[in-house]
């Protein structure tokens, strides 16, 4: 998705980022039985950044997840939303 398609149908902040979160993990996380280890995310969005919207890329076979924040560089009308990586460790 780019900033101006974004833009067009929801608010105008142009403060954007993308989370990618691909579909093995999320059949993983929503399949009963399964369980993951605690985790802390040690690079992610900051607090404070406002989840705007979702969308599915069939290409990369993944969700995306559309969030906004002061910090964050503003996206050129055209330009792709950037993808912020996340990161956890697990906790022991």
């Amino acid at each position: 998705m780019n900033c101006k398609e974004f833009l067009a149908a929801f608010d105008n902040s142009k403060r954007l980022v993308c989370v990618r979160v691909s579909q093995p993990f999320l059949i993983y996380l929503f399949t009963k039985g399964n369980k993951t280890n605690a985790l802390e995310c040690v690079e992610g969005l900051p607090k404070g950044a406002k989840f705007h919207n979702s969308y599915y890329e069939w290409e990369s076979n993944s969700a995306y997840l559309v969030f906004s924040h002061e910090s964050f560089a503003e996206v050129p009308d055209g330009e792709k939303l950037p993808i912020l990586n996340i990161e956890h460790k697990e906790i022991l």
